[in-house]
């Protein structure tokens, strides 16, 4: 499983493997979610504009308490991350499997995600 933090413009963004056992988990986080009334809408900012994980044949897009889960066969699933949980969960696994640079760049960001 790879995590991909979407902060950078012209440059490329970090992307980080993360333990074999965190697939299994997130399957587990994902079912908890419901579906999103809003559907999903990435966040259009400079900085920080969320998370990109592909694990398996799954992509799987996370901003501003959106999540879009995208399968081979081009369909999407739009889930509301209420709080923010699924975020802030794979920035930890980011952070314990980045190196010193990434871990400095998540940190900043776990900042920001607790800020209401």
């Amino acid at each position: 499983m790879t995590i991909e933090i979407l902060a950078y413009s012209g440059r490329p963004d970090p992307v980080i493997a993360v333990e074999d056992g965190a697939a299994g988990e997130l399957e587990t986080r994902l079912a908890r979610l419901v579906p999103s009334p809003r559907g999903f809408a990435p966040a259009d900012r400079l900085g920080y504009r969320g998370l990109r994980v592909r694990s398996g044949a799954v992509e799987i897009e996370v901003s501003d308490g959106h999540v879009r889960v995208s399968g081979t066969d081009g369909r999407a699933t739009d889930l509301d991350d209420a709080g923010r949980g699924l975020e802030r969960w794979l920035l930890e696994r980011a952070r314990a499997a980045g190196g010193a640079d990434d871990h400095a760049l998540v940190e900043a960001i776990l900042r920001e995600v607790e800020r209401p």
